[in-house]
């Protein structure tokens, strides 16, 4: 039985991801660099404890621009761009009312990002849906980062209970990964922008109404656990 729901955040509860993908397309095409703005697409669901920047630059001629050059002016270019972006208007479809039927089932639910915590508290504040969780964490909190199962056992234990008792809501790799490493129940958000690889997910939905039928219905995604 589930009693837990853990969400993600980017790409989960607001669009955010191709939002500030979009950001660093841009930027390069300001710049004028010839680098292919696809090879980012590798920062998606990733943490600065993980060598994810220097994979990147490893496919990129130094003569270009270097990494430390590079994070500087984007840093520069990105921050004001970022600041103003109201990111309330990128909220998952469905996903209040998901989150709504959720508590309405005396579900308990955590947001758990890679993200600094001042950036998922200001998100969650645009999209209006901050007051849903029980516990947010982020990813600088702990020693190892999504694919480890960390952050998720840690968001088990603070909702006090059995993580074969959590649902993952997840859309990267790392973080479906770090999912189905704490032994629990990983459903994904389909994808479509950046192709990444969901096919270790339990369940693929396209919509949170999709999620909504499950819980409505009992069909408890959730049996799943147990089948594993």
């Amino acid at each position: 039985m589930i009693k837990a729901v853990l969400f993600d955040l980017d790409g989960v509860l607001v669009n955010s991801e191709v939002v500030k993908h979009l950001v660093i397309k841009d930027f390069i095409e300001e710049k004028g660099y010839d680098i292919d703005h696809r090879l980012f697409f590798k920062l998606i669901g990733s943490h600065s404890t993980l060598n994810t920047w220097d994979e990147i630059f490893d496919q990129i001629d130094d003569q270009i621009i270097d990494q430390k050059t590079f994070r500087e002016e984007f840093a520069q270019y990105s921050k004001p761009i970022i600041a103003n972006i109201d990111f309330g208007t990128y909220r998952m479809p469905y996903i209040e009312e998901t989150l709504k039927m959720l508590k309405g089932q005396g579900i308990k639910l955590a947001c758990a990002s890679s993200s600094n915590l001042e950036y998922i508290y200001h998100l969650l504040e645009q999209c209006k849906i901050k007051e849903y969780f029980d516990v947010i964490v982020t990813g600088d909190d702990f020693t190892l980062s999504k694919p480890d199962p960390e952050i998720y056992l840690h968001c088990a234990s603070a909702l006090r209970v059995k993580p074969e008792q959590c649902l993952v809501i997840e859309d990267s790799p790392f973080g479906i990964q770090a999912g189905r490493s704490a032994g629990m129940v990983v459903v994904a958000i389909k994808e479509h922008y950046f192709g990444l690889d969901q096919s270790h997910a339990d369940v693929m939905i396209d919509s949170y109404l999709e999620l909504i039928e499950m819980f409505e219905d009992n069909k408890n995604v959730l049996s799943l656990s147990l089948a594993k």
